[in-house]
């Protein structure tokens, strides 16, 4: 049942969906599978072919209202799917990219620590995904709002994945790569300012490997250097 379930739902994530449409039309054209004479039931079986590892590999995770799947500043271990339910991300305003802090930051209490946007996924929607596919910490606490009923992917078997289907990950980038974050925006520009990084597009996959492996620290005005 699991497996149904889950097939339903890697099918409504767009960036899984984006994916496995485009390698099932690869795989269709190429000469050696006939060159492109294929019906829409050769591609929807096609789809449904790529889709059964991928969710042969997810485990049930079930959650219940207000529970933490994923704080924020810790080490990343899996890729999560939305099956059933709803997830709150909480993004802290501090460091969205902290690899460290210093003393200074860590005395400033009140009104900023308790700053935070807030956004709800629904079905169909994966979270973890910057930690894993970056290697760093992640970048936001995901917690349950509902009852829930989760696709997990853990690092060894999400590699599995993308090592049979590498165009799954270049497809969860570029998910990544649309995010609207605030702190996100605010490093792109910083680095822009910078004469060796002005040449890189928006969406160039460099920036955002640079990004993501920034070891940053939050000072406040007057802490030294």
């Amino acid at each position: 049942m699991s497996v149904e379930i889950f097939t339903s739902t890697v099918k409504k994530n767009l960036q899984f969906k984006s994916a496995i449409q485009s390698i099932a039309r690869d795989t269709l054209n190429n000469p050696a599978n006939g060159g492109g004479k294929y019906s829409q039931r050769d591609i929807t079986n096609k789809e449904e072919e790529l889709i059964r590892p991928i969710v042969q590999r997810m485990d049930t995770d079930l959650k219940e209202p207000d529970a933490v799947i994923i704080e924020q500043y810790s080490e990343g271990n899996a890729i999560y799917l939305i099956s059933k339910g709803e997830c709150l991300v909480i993004v802290s305003e501090d460091s969205q990219f902290k690899g460290s802090v210093t003393s200074a930051s860590k005395g400033k209490k009140g009104d900023d620590e308790k700053k935070k946007e807030e956004k709800l996924l629904r079905p169909g929607y994966l979270f973890g995904e910057i930690s894993i596919v970056y290697n760093c910490l992640t970048t936001a606490t995901v917690q349950a709002k509902k009852y829930c009923n989760l696709g997990k992917l853990t690092l060894e078997k999400y590699r599995e994945i993308i090592t049979m289907q590498p165009k799954i990950q270049d497809e969860i980038k570029t998910g990544i790569y649309e995010y609207n974050d605030k702190m996100l925006n605010f490093i792109k520009r910083s680095m822009k300012q910078v004469p060796y990084f002005q040449h890189l597009a928006p969406d160039d996959p460099i920036l955002y490997d640079i990004i993501y492996l920034l070891d940053t620290k939050t000072m406040i005005k007057g802490a030294e250097l």
